[in-house]
């Protein structure tokens, strides 16, 4: 066994036969002795942000992100860290607020509202 194994207590959990033929393999032994955690959003103690409404905030002049979280953590007192706080809404507004990209040539002739062949954006 692992490290992990090692480890542990002793003793199986309860209800686990370990002597028994066919009983659990490696992979669901380690499931029993070391269950996977919970994902952080999925706790009742610790709600997930409306972050549309952390955006929207944000929009003001004074707003910042610390007060922001300030006002979460003080409304959820076992809530999320700063660093997830900021890493998430980043994540979040990603996803809720993809970027066009285009080229530098392109850019430059749509600024000129000139159309641009494919033929010409190879050849410069």
């Amino acid at each position: 066994m692992g490290d992990r194994a090692r480890l542990s207590a002793s003793r199986p959990p309860c209800g686990a036969d370990l002597t028994a033929a066919g009983g659990p393999g490696r992979r669901e032994l380690e499931l029993l002795l070391f269950p996977a955690p919970a994902a952080a959003s999925q706790s009742d103690r610790r709600p997930t942000p409306d972050w549309a409404y952390v955006e929207k905030e944000l929009r003001r002049r004074s707003a910042t992100r610390l007060l922001s979280w300030e006002e979460y953590r003080a409304a959820n007192p076992d809530g999320f860290g700063y660093t997830w706080f900021c890493t998430t809404f980043e994540a979040w507004k990603q996803r809720a607020r993809p970027r066009r990209t285009m080229s530098v040539k392109a850019a430059a002739h749509h600024r000129l509202k000139s159309p641009l062949t494919i033929s010409e954006m190879r050849s410069k």
